[in-house]
């Protein structure tokens, strides 16, 4: 990602403008985003999802959505959290797409490694 920007509109949601510079042949891709957050509460407590989709005609992808949700995981010790990522994007072309896959697939593994490492340091610590 070379840019990223955000800004929130009069219903709640936020547009967010994305600029990639991907490896050949995908190239250099734009796009408009419109994210939604919400907090649901639920019997295992708060449940935190985000939640955005392409906006249509706004730059040179055929699509593109995903969300974060976020929970508490009673299972794997107290103060843990599941974290869960979906992630689709379409660049266009059938080549493109598989490659994309791919790039995906990686980055969402270094997506997860940057959110651990982010949450263990001190200024998250709950006194």
């Amino acid at each position: 990602m070379t840019a990223s920007d955000a800004a929130p509109q009069r219903d709640g949601s936020i547009l967010s403008e994305q600029r990639l510079d991907l490896p050949f042949p995908l190239g250099q891709k734009h796009y408009r985003i419109r994210f939604r957050g919400r907090v649901e509460s639920t019997p295992g407590g708060a449940v935190w999802h985000a939640d955005w989709a392409y906006v249509p005609g706004s730059g040179n992808l055929a699509g593109h959505r995903g969300s974060w949700t976020l929970a508490a995981d009673p299972g794997s010790g107290p103060g843990a959290t599941l974290a869960t990522c979906r992630l689709y994007t379409d660049p266009g072309g059938s080549l493109a797409a598989g490659l994309m896959d791919r790039a995906t697939e990686k980055s969402l593994r270094w997506i997860f490694k940057g959110l651990r490492q982010h949450v263990r340091r001190s200024r998250y610590d709950t006194p």
